[in-house]
C-alpha cells in the first residue's frame, strides 16, 4: 500500500513537472486559430491579439485570462494576418484589408487596384529616402504598394512572379549610410528590392524544394533571415549565397522579440527552438503539449501563445491556444550563449571629425556599437545588426557632438563585450 501511494506522488510530481504547457480558451465559436500576433517593440504593450479563420479577432490585456472580442465592425471574419501595437492594428483578412485605431471602428482599405482581396501582409516597408510605403500582400495576386494607407494600390510585382506571388511577409531595413532594402517572403522563395519595392529581385540561390517556401524573413542589418519549410537560413551579401543555420525542419514561424536581457530568437513548427545568437539552438519544453505541429505563435514579456495545426478539440468549441510561461519553457541558465570580440582603440584618438573603430568578431552574433557620454547615455548608435565572425570596421563622424570624454561600447547577443574611452577636441 504504501508502495501504491509512493507511486501515485510521484506521478502527481511528474505531471505538475512536465504540464507547463495550459490550454487557454479565447470564447470564439468553432473558427481555429489562424494567427496570433504580440507586439513586444511597444513600450508596456504586453496584450496578445489571436486572429481566428471565421470568428473574427480577440485581445487580452491578462496574459490569457479574459478575452475580449474586437471585431467590430470588420468585413471579414477570416483573419489571415494582424500587426500594430496598443490599439492601432493592420489587419489582412480573406476579403480585405482593414485598418483600426480604437479596437472597435475598422476602415476597409481594400480600395482599388489590387488583383485579389484575399490579403497575407498589410503594413509599412521603406522608401530609399526611409520614408513608410504602405504595401499589401495577397494570396497569389502578389503585392500592391501605395503612399496612403488606403490606397488606391499600385501593382508592385515587378520581377515577381509564379509561386512568388503568394506573400507571406515583407520586412524592411533603413540606414542612409549603408543600405536600404526590403525583403519579402513568398511561396516561391524570396525577393530583395534597393529600390523602394519598383524592382524585385528574386535571390534562391541554393535554395530548393521546400527551402523555396519562406514562411518570415527579418532585415538585421546587411544580414538577412529566413525561416523556410526546409530550415532556418542567413545570408550578408542580399542572397547572392545563403548559410544554413538550422537544416531540415519545416518552420513555420519565426520570431524576434525583444526582451530586458536582450533580443530573443524563436522558431515554432516540427520543432521549436530558441538562441540568443541565432547560432546555438535549444529546445523548447514542450511539456503539456502533445498536439503536433505548430502553426503559429507569439511571445510577450511573461508568456509565450502557441496554436497547434490540428484544432480538432472533443466536445469543445472555439480554436485551440496553449501558453506557458515564457521562463518555464525556456531555460535561463542556456540563454548566456555568448560570442567572443577584440575591441581595439579608435584611431586617431583624441581626434575632432572622424575616427575609425575595429574589432575582431570571433562568432557570429547580432551586434551593437554605441557611443556613451559621462553620464551613462546613449548618444549614438552606430551599429546594430547580425554579423558573422571576422574583422569589422566603422568610420564615425563626430562632427555634431560636442567635444569632450566619451565612451564606446561593443555588445555580441546580450553580453557587453568591451568598452573604451575616446576624446573628441574641436
Amino acid at each position: 500500500m504504501k508502495k501504491l501511494l509512493l507511486f501515485i506522488q510521484v506521478f502527481i510530481i511528474s505531471l505538475f513537472a512536465t504540464a507547463q504547457w495550459t490550454e487557454v480558451s479565447i470564447g470564439n465559436g468553432n473558427a481555429p486559430v489562424s494567427v496570433i500576433f504580440s507586439s513586444n517593440i511597444v513600450t508596456g504593450d504586453e496584450s496578445v491579439v489571436v486572429g481566428t479563420d471565421g470568428d473574427g479577432i480577440f485581445r487580452t490585456t491578462d496574459n490569457g485570462t479574459t478575452w475580449s472580442d474586437i471585431s467590430g465592425n470588420i468585413g471579414n471574419k477570416s483573419i489571415n494576418f494582424v500587426d500594430g501595437g496598443e490599439s492601432i492594428y493592420f489587419v489582412g483578412t480573406q476579403n480585405g484589408a482593414f485598418l483600426t485605431v480604437d479596437l472597435a471602428d475598422y476602415i476597409d482599405n481594400t480600395g482599388s487596384g489590387l488583383t485579389s482581396s484575399d490579403i497575407t501582409f498589410y503594413g509599412i516597408g521603406t522608401s530609399q529616402a526611409g520614408d513608410h510605403i504602405y504595401a499589401v500582400g495577397t494570396n497569389g495576386g502578389g503585392l500592391f504598394t501605395s503612399e496612403n494607407f488606403s490606397g488606391p494600390w499600385n501593382n508592385a510585382n515587378s520581377g515577381i512572379s509564379g509561386d512568388g506571388l503568394f506573400i507571406n511577409n515583407l520586412r524592411g531595413y533603413y540606414d542612409p549610410e549603408d543600405v536600404t532594402y526590403n525583403v519579402l517572403a513568398t511561396k516561391g522563395g524570396v525577393y530583395f528590392t534597393f529600390d523602394g519595392m519598383v524592382t524585385w529581385t528574386q535571390k534562391n540561390n541554393g535554395l530548393t524544394g521546400d527551402a523555396l517556401f519562406v514562411s518570415d524573413a527579418y532585415a538585421l542589418g546587411t544580414a538577412t533571415v529566413i525561416s523556410t519549410h526546409a530550415g532556418l537560413y542567413y545570408t550578408v551579401d542580399f542572397g547572392d549565397t545563403w548559410v544554413n543555420l538550422i537544416p531540415d525542419i519545416k518552420i513555420n514561424k519565426f520570431l524576434m522579440a525583444t526582451r530586458q536581457s536582450g533580443p530573443a530568437f524563436f522558431v515554432f513548427g516540427e520543432s521549436n527552438l530558441y538562441s540568443v545568437d541565432l547560432v546555438n539552438w535549444f529546445p523548447i519544453d514542450m511539456g503539456g503539449f502533445a498536439v503536433g505541429e505548430v502553426l503559429t505563435a507569439t511571445v510577450n514579456a511573461d508568456y509565450i501563445f502557441i496554436a497547434p495545426v490540428n484544432q480538432t478539440r472533443d466536445g469543445n468549441a472555439g480554436g485551440v491556444l496553449f501558453k506557458a510561461p515564457y521562463e518555464m519553457v525556456v531555460g535561463m541558465d542556456e540563454q548566456t550563449a555568448q560570442v567572443d570580440a577584440d575591441l581595439r582603440q579608435n584611431a586617431p584618438n583624441p581626434f575632432s571629425q572622424k575616427t575609425e573603430f575595429s574589432y575582431n568578431l570571433k562568432g557570429n552574433g547580432l551586434v551593437s556599437l554605441n557611443i556613451i557620454d559621462l553620464q551613462g547615455r546613449k548618444v549614438v548608435s552606430l551599429i546594430n545588426e547580425f554579423q558573422v565572425k571576422g574583422e569589422y570596421s566603422k568610420t564615425f563622424d563626430a562632427g555634431h557632438l560636442p567635444e569632450g570624454v566619451y565612451f564606446y561600447q561593443l555588445s555580441v547577443g546580450n553580453e557587453s563585450v568591451a568598452t573604451k574611452k575616446m576624446v573628441i577636441v574641436k
